[in-house]
């Protein structure tokens, strides 16, 4: 996947379970539950030049280059559509 491909899946319901086990190795039902824990301290202002990041974007980034060591925050870039 390119750009937004994989964050708009996950986001859009295409992911399953099991796309969630493999990809950041925790349930759909955990991973939303650590979202809304999260949601409450997580700077989603924004600036005056960039949209704000979803809290679900930066979680999913953050479990996704805590389990996979092949990538780094600079190679994820295309993978989760990060600029």
């Amino acid at each position: 996947p390119r750009t937004e491909d994989n964050y708009a899946a996950m986001l859009n319901g295409y992911w399953t379970d099991a796309h969630y086990l493999q990809q950041l190795h925790m349930n759909r039902s955990n991973f939303e539950k650590l979202c809304n824990i999260l949601r409450p301290h997580s700077d989603s202002d924004g600036s005056n030049f960039k949209a704000p990041v979803p809290v679900e974007k930066k979680v999913a980034v953050t479990l996704f280059l805590l389990t996979n060591e092949a990538f780094s925050y600079k190679n994820m870039e295309g993978w989760w559509g990060l600029a």
